[in-house]
């Protein structure tokens, strides 16, 4: 089982929740890779959690400005 550290926690919520960034090695969802990750999670891993290491992210950011 993955081992998260929370690094930070939006101070905005709703519905009693707020948006949670944690830390872990973990397999990024982009490039199936196992590597150092964060995960964003706005259900208290209840629903859904998106995971993704920074060199994916940054492409995906990058992606994203170029449209």
């Amino acid at each position: 089982m993955t081992k998260w550290k929370v690094v930070y926690v939006s101070e905005e919520h709703a519905h009693g929740r707020s948006i949670t960034v944690d830390a872990a090695v973990d397999v990024c969802q982009v490039c199936k890779q196992t590597t150092d990750v964060l995960g964003i999670d706005c259900s208290e891993h209840e629903y859904l959690s998106f995971v993704c290491c920074s060199p994916c992210f940054t492409k995906l950011i990058e992606k994203a400005s170029s449209k």
